[in-house]
Protein backbone atom coordinates (compact mmCIF):
# COMPACT_ATOMS: atom_id res chain seq x y z
CA UNK A 1 0.00 0.00 0.00
CA UNK A 2 2.83 2.65 1.09
CA UNK A 3 4.60 2.09 -2.03
CA UNK A 4 1.56 2.33 -4.18
CA UNK A 5 1.05 6.02 -2.52
CA UNK A 6 4.92 6.80 -3.07
CA UNK A 7 4.31 5.85 -6.67
CA UNK A 8 1.41 7.77 -6.76
CA UNK A 9 3.13 10.95 -5.38
CA UNK A 10 5.88 10.56 -7.87
CA UNK A 11 3.37 10.51 -11.09
CA UNK A 12 1.60 13.92 -9.23
CA UNK A 13 5.23 15.56 -8.67
CA UNK A 14 7.03 14.71 -12.04
CA UNK A 15 4.74 17.30 -13.79
CA UNK A 16 5.35 19.78 -12.04
CA UNK A 17 9.14 19.62 -11.57
CA UNK A 18 9.07 19.24 -15.09
CA UNK A 19 7.26 22.92 -15.42
CA UNK A 20 8.85 24.62 -12.89
CA UNK A 21 12.40 23.65 -14.35
CA UNK A 22 10.92 25.02 -17.93
CA UNK A 23 9.81 28.07 -16.25
CA UNK A 24 13.44 28.49 -14.96
CA UNK A 25 14.99 28.12 -17.82
CA UNK A 26 12.98 30.61 -19.93
CA UNK A 27 13.66 33.20 -17.31
CA UNK A 28 17.02 32.65 -17.15
CA UNK A 29 17.29 33.14 -20.89
CA UNK A 30 14.83 36.67 -20.34
CA UNK A 31 17.50 38.03 -17.56
CA UNK A 32 20.61 36.73 -19.90
CA UNK A 33 19.02 38.62 -22.85
CA UNK A 34 18.40 41.57 -20.67
CA UNK A 35 21.66 41.66 -19.71
CA UNK A 36 23.50 41.05 -22.63
CA UNK A 37 21.07 43.32 -24.81
CA UNK A 38 19.63 40.25 -26.79
CA UNK A 39 18.04 40.83 -30.28
CA UNK A 40 14.59 40.51 -28.71
CA UNK A 41 14.42 43.55 -26.35
CA UNK A 42 13.84 47.19 -27.53
CA UNK A 43 16.67 49.01 -27.58
CA UNK A 44 16.46 53.38 -27.32
CA UNK A 45 17.93 52.60 -30.62
CA UNK A 46 15.53 50.82 -32.01
CA UNK A 47 12.83 52.50 -30.69
CA UNK A 48 13.47 56.13 -31.45
CA UNK A 49 13.44 54.97 -35.74
CA UNK A 50 12.54 58.47 -36.76
CA UNK A 51 13.63 59.19 -40.47
CA UNK A 52 15.39 62.38 -40.47
CA UNK A 53 14.00 64.37 -42.49
CA UNK A 54 16.20 67.63 -43.28
CA UNK A 55 13.34 70.31 -43.74
CA UNK A 56 10.22 69.82 -41.00
CA UNK A 57 7.53 71.67 -43.33
CA UNK A 58 7.23 73.19 -46.66
CA UNK A 59 5.26 76.96 -47.05
CA UNK A 60 3.87 76.69 -50.31
CA UNK A 61 1.42 78.58 -52.59
CA UNK A 62 -0.77 76.14 -55.07
CA UNK A 63 0.75 75.30 -57.75
CA UNK A 64 4.00 74.98 -56.29
CA UNK A 65 6.24 72.37 -55.87
CA UNK A 66 8.93 71.56 -53.38
CA UNK A 67 11.25 68.39 -53.02
CA UNK A 68 11.91 66.40 -49.72
CA UNK A 69 15.79 66.20 -49.07
CA UNK A 70 16.50 62.95 -47.33
CA UNK A 71 19.51 61.08 -46.57
CA UNK A 72 17.81 57.86 -46.76
CA UNK A 73 16.83 56.54 -50.02
CA UNK A 74 14.37 53.32 -50.71
CA UNK A 75 11.59 55.68 -49.12
CA UNK A 76 7.73 55.56 -49.70
CA UNK A 77 5.64 58.89 -49.39
CA UNK A 78 1.78 59.67 -48.62
CA UNK A 79 0.02 62.55 -48.20
CA UNK A 80 -2.44 62.36 -45.20
CA UNK A 81 -4.75 64.53 -47.10
CA UNK A 82 -4.03 65.00 -51.61
CA UNK A 83 -7.03 67.67 -51.99
CA UNK A 84 -4.15 70.08 -50.06
CA UNK A 85 -1.01 68.62 -51.81
CA UNK A 86 0.14 65.19 -53.51
CA UNK A 87 3.77 63.55 -53.42
CA UNK A 88 5.21 61.81 -55.90
CA UNK A 89 7.53 58.48 -56.05
CA UNK A 90 10.37 60.51 -55.43
CA UNK A 91 9.34 63.17 -52.65
CA UNK A 92 8.28 66.10 -54.46
CA UNK A 93 5.31 67.93 -53.01
CA UNK A 94 2.91 69.74 -55.35
CA UNK A 95 0.76 72.16 -53.38
CA UNK A 96 -2.94 71.68 -54.77
CA UNK A 97 -5.11 73.78 -52.47
CA UNK A 98 -6.08 75.37 -48.92
CA UNK A 99 -5.19 73.62 -46.10
CA UNK A 100 -2.58 71.61 -44.01
CA UNK A 101 -1.56 68.51 -45.16
CA UNK A 102 1.14 66.09 -43.76
CA UNK A 103 3.55 64.00 -45.59
CA UNK A 104 4.34 60.41 -44.00
CA UNK A 105 7.89 58.80 -44.86
CA UNK A 106 8.27 55.50 -44.30
CA UNK A 107 11.20 52.70 -44.90
CA UNK A 108 10.17 49.77 -42.86
CA UNK A 109 9.12 50.36 -39.52
CA UNK A 110 11.35 53.77 -39.76
CA UNK A 111 9.05 57.01 -39.93
CA UNK A 112 9.22 60.45 -41.10
CA UNK A 113 7.45 63.57 -41.09
CA UNK A 114 6.90 66.48 -43.39
CA UNK A 115 4.08 69.02 -42.70
CA UNK A 116 2.91 71.16 -45.78
CA UNK A 117 1.22 74.29 -45.82
CA UNK A 118 -0.55 75.88 -48.51
CA UNK A 119 -0.79 79.88 -48.01
CA UNK A 120 -4.38 81.28 -48.37
CA UNK A 121 -5.74 78.34 -45.93
CA UNK A 122 -8.41 81.33 -44.89
CA UNK A 123 -9.13 85.13 -44.65
CA UNK A 124 -7.65 87.25 -41.77
CA UNK A 125 -10.36 88.79 -39.60
CA UNK A 126 -8.83 92.12 -39.55
CA UNK A 127 -10.12 94.10 -36.59
CA UNK A 128 -8.71 97.96 -37.66
CA UNK A 129 -11.81 99.08 -38.58
CA UNK A 130 -14.09 96.95 -36.26
CA UNK A 131 -15.37 98.33 -32.76
CA UNK A 132 -15.43 96.80 -29.34
CA UNK A 133 -18.99 95.42 -28.23
CA UNK A 134 -18.40 94.67 -24.50
CA UNK A 135 -20.56 91.03 -24.06
CA UNK A 136 -19.17 90.20 -20.12
CA UNK A 137 -18.04 92.65 -17.80
CA UNK A 138 -16.40 92.17 -14.48
CA UNK A 139 -17.90 88.77 -13.84
CA UNK A 140 -16.61 86.42 -10.95
CA UNK A 141 -15.31 83.26 -11.82
CA UNK A 142 -14.91 80.23 -10.29
CA UNK A 143 -11.61 81.09 -9.08
CA UNK A 144 -9.77 84.52 -7.78
CA UNK A 145 -6.48 83.59 -9.54
CA UNK A 146 -5.20 85.37 -12.66
CA UNK A 147 -7.24 84.15 -16.17
CA UNK A 148 -4.55 82.18 -17.66
CA UNK A 149 -6.57 81.17 -21.34
CA UNK A 150 -10.27 81.79 -22.76
CA UNK A 151 -12.06 79.48 -25.76
CA UNK A 152 -15.01 80.05 -27.22
CA UNK A 153 -17.80 77.53 -28.42
CA UNK A 154 -20.29 79.54 -30.25
CA UNK A 155 -22.44 76.92 -31.38
CA UNK A 156 -23.45 76.01 -28.20
CA UNK A 157 -22.99 79.56 -26.67
CA UNK A 158 -20.61 79.06 -23.97
CA UNK A 159 -17.15 80.19 -23.12
CA UNK A 160 -14.44 78.56 -21.46
CA UNK A 161 -11.97 80.49 -19.05
CA UNK A 162 -8.76 78.55 -17.12
CA UNK A 163 -7.46 80.01 -13.97
CA UNK A 164 -4.81 78.55 -11.67
CA UNK A 165 -6.54 77.59 -8.29
CA UNK A 166 -5.58 78.45 -4.67
CA UNK A 167 -3.18 80.90 -3.22
CA UNK A 168 0.39 80.62 -3.44
CA UNK A 169 0.98 80.06 0.35
CA UNK A 170 -0.69 76.28 -0.40
CA UNK A 171 1.09 74.69 -2.83
CA UNK A 172 -0.43 71.69 -2.91
CA UNK A 173 -3.42 73.57 -4.67
CA UNK A 174 -1.53 76.02 -6.48
CA UNK A 175 -0.38 73.44 -8.65
CA UNK A 176 -4.10 72.78 -9.33
CA UNK A 177 -5.99 74.74 -12.32
CA UNK A 178 -9.56 74.80 -13.02
CA UNK A 179 -12.13 75.70 -15.96
CA UNK A 180 -14.89 77.62 -15.82
CA UNK A 181 -17.94 77.22 -18.23
CA UNK A 182 -20.12 80.41 -18.97
CA UNK A 183 -23.49 80.27 -20.56
CA UNK A 184 -25.56 82.25 -22.54
CA UNK A 185 -29.16 82.06 -21.09
CA UNK A 186 -32.30 84.49 -21.57
CA UNK A 187 -29.60 86.92 -23.42
CA UNK A 188 -27.77 86.77 -20.41
CA UNK A 189 -24.18 85.28 -20.24
CA UNK A 190 -24.12 83.45 -16.80
CA UNK A 191 -21.52 81.27 -15.24
CA UNK A 192 -22.09 77.57 -15.40
CA UNK A 193 -20.03 74.33 -14.18
CA UNK A 194 -16.96 73.85 -13.75
CA UNK A 195 -13.69 71.21 -14.16
CA UNK A 196 -10.94 71.21 -11.25
CA UNK A 197 -7.77 69.52 -12.76
CA UNK A 198 -4.96 68.24 -9.88
CA UNK A 199 -1.46 69.11 -10.27
CA UNK A 200 -1.78 70.10 -14.36
CA UNK A 201 0.48 73.12 -13.93
CA UNK A 202 -0.62 76.52 -14.99
CA UNK A 203 -3.13 75.60 -17.66
CA UNK A 204 -4.22 77.33 -21.37
CA UNK A 205 -6.97 75.92 -22.75
CA UNK A 206 -9.27 75.68 -26.39
CA UNK A 207 -12.30 74.05 -26.68
CA UNK A 208 -13.73 72.35 -29.78
CA UNK A 209 -16.93 69.88 -30.02
CA UNK A 210 -17.50 70.02 -25.89
CA UNK A 211 -14.10 68.74 -25.83
CA UNK A 212 -11.28 70.51 -23.66
CA UNK A 213 -7.85 70.96 -25.25
CA UNK A 214 -5.13 71.81 -22.40
CA UNK A 215 -1.77 71.65 -20.82
CA UNK A 216 -1.24 68.48 -18.52
CA UNK A 217 0.85 66.83 -16.59
CA UNK A 218 2.94 70.16 -16.52
CA UNK A 219 3.90 72.12 -13.16
CA UNK A 220 4.28 76.15 -13.14
CA UNK A 221 4.23 76.31 -16.57
CA UNK A 222 6.64 73.74 -18.26
CA UNK A 223 4.86 70.59 -19.52
CA UNK A 224 5.23 67.56 -21.46
CA UNK A 225 1.95 66.76 -22.75
CA UNK A 226 -1.48 67.62 -23.76
CA UNK A 227 -4.26 66.57 -23.13
CA UNK A 228 -7.92 66.44 -24.94
CA UNK A 229 -10.67 65.68 -22.21
CA UNK A 230 -14.21 65.74 -22.59
CA UNK A 231 -16.22 68.78 -21.02
CA UNK A 232 -18.11 67.77 -17.56
CA UNK A 233 -19.72 69.70 -15.21
CA UNK A 234 -19.05 70.23 -11.91
CA UNK A 235 -15.90 67.70 -12.60
CA UNK A 236 -12.95 67.19 -10.21
CA UNK A 237 -10.21 65.30 -12.48
CA UNK A 238 -7.59 63.43 -10.59
CA UNK A 239 -4.92 61.33 -12.39
CA UNK A 240 -6.47 61.26 -15.46
CA UNK A 241 -6.49 63.67 -18.16
CA UNK A 242 -8.79 61.72 -21.22
CA UNK A 243 -6.86 61.44 -24.36
CA UNK A 244 -3.06 62.65 -23.51
CA UNK A 245 -0.69 63.30 -26.70
CA UNK A 246 3.44 63.90 -25.91
CA UNK A 247 4.94 67.19 -27.03
CA UNK A 248 8.26 66.99 -24.64
CA UNK A 249 9.63 69.23 -22.37
CA UNK A 250 8.25 72.89 -24.02
CA UNK A 251 8.64 75.86 -21.13
CA UNK A 252 5.23 77.49 -20.99
CA UNK A 253 3.02 75.24 -23.19
CA UNK A 254 -0.02 78.06 -23.88
CA UNK A 255 -1.63 76.09 -26.79
CA UNK A 256 -4.51 76.71 -29.10
CA UNK A 257 -6.22 74.32 -32.03
CA UNK A 258 -6.85 75.05 -35.32
CA UNK A 259 -9.43 71.99 -36.12
CA UNK A 260 -10.49 72.79 -39.55
CA UNK A 261 -6.84 72.34 -40.79
CA UNK A 262 -5.66 69.41 -38.47
CA UNK A 263 -3.34 71.62 -35.76
CA UNK A 264 -2.20 72.56 -32.60
CA UNK A 265 0.13 75.77 -31.41
CA UNK A 266 2.16 75.53 -28.65
CA UNK A 267 4.22 78.70 -27.50
CA UNK A 268 7.37 77.65 -26.31
CA UNK A 269 8.65 80.55 -23.87
CA UNK A 270 12.03 79.94 -23.75
CA UNK A 271 12.85 80.07 -27.33
CA UNK A 272 10.55 82.82 -28.38
CA UNK A 273 8.32 80.22 -30.59
CA UNK A 274 5.90 79.24 -31.89
CA UNK A 275 5.55 75.13 -32.39
CA UNK A 276 3.26 74.01 -34.98
CA UNK A 277 1.95 69.99 -34.44
CA UNK A 278 -0.16 68.31 -36.65
CA UNK A 279 -2.64 66.11 -34.51
CA UNK A 280 -1.67 63.29 -36.65
CA UNK A 281 1.77 62.85 -35.38
CA UNK A 282 0.68 63.87 -31.56
CA UNK A 283 -1.91 61.12 -32.30
CA UNK A 284 0.85 58.54 -32.83
CA UNK A 285 3.08 59.58 -29.90
CA UNK A 286 5.98 61.25 -31.96
CA UNK A 287 8.08 63.12 -29.63
CA UNK A 288 8.78 66.59 -29.69
CA UNK A 289 7.45 65.94 -33.89
CA UNK A 290 6.39 69.26 -34.48
CA UNK A 291 6.19 70.12 -38.26
CA UNK A 292 7.09 74.22 -38.20
CA UNK A 293 8.55 76.50 -35.73
CA UNK A 294 7.41 80.21 -36.27
CA UNK A 295 9.71 82.13 -34.59
CA UNK A 296 7.98 85.39 -34.80
CA UNK A 297 6.55 86.31 -31.33
CA UNK A 298 8.75 89.07 -30.14
CA UNK A 299 10.98 90.15 -33.29
CA UNK A 300 8.39 91.96 -35.05
CA UNK A 301 7.33 95.56 -35.03
CA UNK A 302 4.07 96.97 -34.89
CA UNK A 303 2.22 98.03 -38.51
CA UNK A 304 2.85 101.82 -39.10
CA UNK A 305 1.42 104.37 -37.08
CA UNK A 306 1.34 102.72 -33.70
CA UNK A 307 3.46 104.06 -31.19
CA UNK A 308 5.97 101.70 -29.90
CA UNK A 309 8.33 103.56 -27.68
CA UNK A 310 7.41 102.48 -24.36
CA UNK A 311 8.05 99.28 -25.64
CA UNK A 312 4.05 97.72 -25.06
CA UNK A 313 3.92 95.78 -27.96
CA UNK A 314 6.89 93.57 -27.26
CA UNK A 315 5.55 93.14 -23.30
CA UNK A 316 4.92 88.92 -22.51
CA UNK A 317 2.44 87.58 -24.42
CA UNK A 318 -0.49 86.92 -22.52
CA UNK A 319 -2.48 84.37 -24.90
CA UNK A 320 -3.06 83.61 -28.38
CA UNK A 321 -5.33 81.96 -31.18
CA UNK A 322 -4.87 79.85 -34.06
CA UNK A 323 -7.41 80.06 -36.63
CA UNK A 324 -7.26 79.43 -40.19
CA UNK A 325 -3.73 79.22 -40.66
CA UNK A 326 -3.03 82.64 -38.63
CA UNK A 327 -1.79 83.34 -35.22
CA UNK A 328 -3.52 85.87 -32.84
CA UNK A 329 -1.55 87.13 -30.32
CA UNK A 330 -2.03 89.99 -27.48
CA UNK A 331 0.12 91.91 -25.40
CA UNK A 332 0.87 94.56 -23.93
CA UNK A 333 -0.49 95.78 -20.08
CA UNK A 334 -2.99 98.61 -18.33
CA UNK A 335 -1.41 100.97 -20.57
CA UNK A 336 -1.65 99.94 -23.80
CA UNK A 337 -2.67 96.39 -25.29
CA UNK A 338 -2.13 95.41 -28.90
CA UNK A 339 -3.43 92.36 -31.02
CA UNK A 340 -1.44 91.13 -33.72
CA UNK A 341 -1.43 89.05 -36.32
CA UNK A 342 1.41 86.44 -38.36
CA UNK A 343 1.03 84.26 -40.87
CA UNK A 344 2.78 81.04 -40.34
CA UNK A 345 6.14 82.25 -42.02
CA UNK A 346 6.60 84.42 -39.49
CA UNK A 347 5.35 87.83 -40.97
CA UNK A 348 3.00 90.16 -39.44
CA UNK A 349 0.33 91.19 -41.07
CA UNK A 350 -1.29 94.05 -39.10
CA UNK A 351 -0.93 95.17 -35.74
CA UNK A 352 -4.38 97.03 -33.25
CA UNK A 353 -3.79 98.63 -30.64
CA UNK A 354 -7.22 97.60 -27.96
CA UNK A 355 -9.75 99.88 -27.61
CA UNK A 356 -8.96 102.02 -24.12
CA UNK A 357 -12.04 102.74 -22.09
CA UNK A 358 -11.77 104.80 -19.09
CA UNK A 359 -13.79 102.60 -17.14
CA UNK A 360 -11.40 99.78 -17.06
CA UNK A 361 -8.44 101.38 -16.68
CA UNK A 362 -7.46 98.71 -14.40
CA UNK A 363 -7.58 95.84 -16.80
CA UNK A 364 -4.59 93.94 -18.21
CA UNK A 365 -4.47 91.58 -21.10
CA UNK A 366 -5.41 88.43 -20.66
CA UNK A 367 -6.35 85.82 -23.44
CA UNK A 368 -7.83 86.07 -27.00
CA UNK A 369 -9.81 83.39 -29.22
CA UNK A 370 -11.00 83.64 -32.67
CA UNK A 371 -14.49 81.73 -33.59
CA UNK A 372 -16.47 81.78 -36.49
CA UNK A 373 -15.01 85.21 -38.11
CA UNK A 374 -14.65 86.99 -35.00
CA UNK A 375 -12.25 87.97 -32.18
CA UNK A 376 -12.93 87.79 -28.59
CA UNK A 377 -10.74 89.95 -26.39
CA UNK A 378 -10.48 89.18 -22.62
CA UNK A 379 -9.35 91.41 -19.71
CA UNK A 380 -9.04 90.91 -16.33
CA UNK A 381 -9.56 93.54 -13.77
CA UNK A 382 -9.34 93.61 -9.99
CA UNK A 383 -6.54 92.63 -7.68
CA UNK A 384 -3.72 89.84 -7.27
CA UNK A 385 -6.63 88.73 -4.11
CA UNK A 386 -9.37 88.68 -6.99
CA UNK A 387 -9.75 88.62 -10.17
CA UNK A 388 -12.90 89.46 -12.87
CA UNK A 389 -13.38 88.84 -16.64
CA UNK A 390 -14.69 91.53 -18.80
CA UNK A 391 -14.44 89.72 -22.71
CA UNK A 392 -15.07 91.69 -25.76
CA UNK A 393 -15.85 90.65 -29.48
CA UNK A 394 -14.81 92.57 -32.43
Amino acid sequence: MKNNEKKNKKKVLLPIIILVAIITILLLGIIVKLLSGGDDVPTVAETNTAIEVETRSFLLKAGESQKISLKESDVTFESSNTAVATVTEDGTVTAVGSGMALITITKGDNTGYCGVIVDGIGSIVDITSKKAKSIISEMMLNSQREIEGMAVDTANNAMFFSQIYGTEIYDSLYSDYIVSKVELQKDKWTRGGFMRFYESGEGHLDVEDGKIWMESNGEYGVGTTISCVEWEDNGFVQGSFGQTYNIGEVSGTKLAVDSENNMIAVYDVANKQYLIYSRDTLAEGTENAYIHAVACALDQKPALGVDDSQNYYNASIQGFALADGYIYQIVGSSNAMYVSVFDLSGQLQYCSEIEFKTDLEDCTPAAIAVEDGEVYVCLQSGTSTCYYANVWKY
